[in-house]
């Protein structure tokens, strides 16, 4: 059944040359390989350009235009040409096997909507963390009407944008399934968007959890 599936990359990236080839290699290992990649450019100043046309001429790269991380996400989703999408941030890696797993449990169950892995935050000091399968992106493989049924990312949400779109994906039902095998390996590092805007990041999570928090009371009376 693999040989038959075919699935979008998403990636969104701003001055991510120091990562961002080996996370593009973790790419082309994949046991089952992607129909397109997509790499959405937030206008990186860095050399991030300049690697992928030299490097990885087979990438589409999309100019974003400094508009941010979630926009970014968006964009690559509409532009997607394929039946399912899978998303990687240009700092993190994917297992081998991740999206033959994935896209298989897909594939046999047409009315499931997501499937997400188990992650592994690590450090470049050699620490690791096991999470199990984690609401992140990166661990997730989705059918793209997902995006039509529940919604794009909400743009007025500067950080925690995908977390916003997890609580109100499950509001309304969607049909999300998890398995054990690790699929994402996560960096941590100082560079990564909550460390470096720590405060902002703070304020749009507490937000967002207060009206998760107002819509529940409100769908109890």
């Amino acid at each position: 059944m693999s040989e038959d599936l075919n699935y979008s990359v998403i990636m969104a990236v701003k001055n991510g040359v120091n990562f961002l080839n080996e996370a593009i290699e973790s790419i082309y290992a994949q046991t089952l390989k992607p129909s397109e990649i997509l790499v959405i450019d937030d206008h990186s100043t860095d050399s991030t350009k300049e690697l992928l046309r030299k490097s990885y001429p087979d990438v589409s790269v999309v100019n974003n235009e400094g508009d941010g991380q979630v926009k970014a996400i968006n964009l690559g989703i509409k532009q997607a040409k394929y039946e399912f999408v899978a998303f990687l941030d240009h700092d993190d890696l994917w297992v081998r096997n991740k999206q033959e797993i994935q896209l298989n449990l897909l594939a046999e169950n047409n009315e499931l909507e997501s499937i997400t892995s188990g992650v592994i935050n690590f450090s470049p000091q050699g620490s690791s963390r096991e999470l199990g399968a984690a609401r992140v992106f990166g661990a997730t493989s989705f059918r793209k009407s997902a995006f039509s049924k529940y919604g794009f990312l909400d743009e007025s949400i500067a950080h925690h944008g995908i977390i916003e779109w997890w609580l109100r994906a499950e509001r309304q039902g969607i049909n999300l399934a998890k398995h054990a095998d690790v699929g994402l390996m996560r960096r941590v590092h100082s560079s990564n968007s909550g460390t470096v805007n720590k405060s902002a990041s703070r304020t749009d999570l507490f937000s967002i959890l207060r009206k998760q928090i107002s819509e529940e009371g409100q769908n109890e009376t």
